[in-house]
């Protein structure tokens, strides 16, 4: 992704979650600065930390 903003930085479980909004707008969360995998929320990157499935999935 060429241009984002950081919205929120949080720590869970020794993992760094971002929130950024790409330059469309549209807002993603990524687990350890891994954009291969994107979640819509930061309740669902802590789900898949804790080895649950995410509630919505992102292609």
């Amino acid at each position: 992704m060429a241009t984002k903003n950081i919205i929120k930085e949080v720590s869970y479980k020794g993992h760094a979650i971002t929130m950024f909004e790409d330059g469309f707008h549209q807002k993603f969360v990524i687990i350890d600065n891994d954009e291969s995998k994107l979640y819509d929320s930061i309740a669902d990157a802590k789900r898949v930390i804790r080895g649950e499935q995410p509630y919505y999935k992102i292609n």
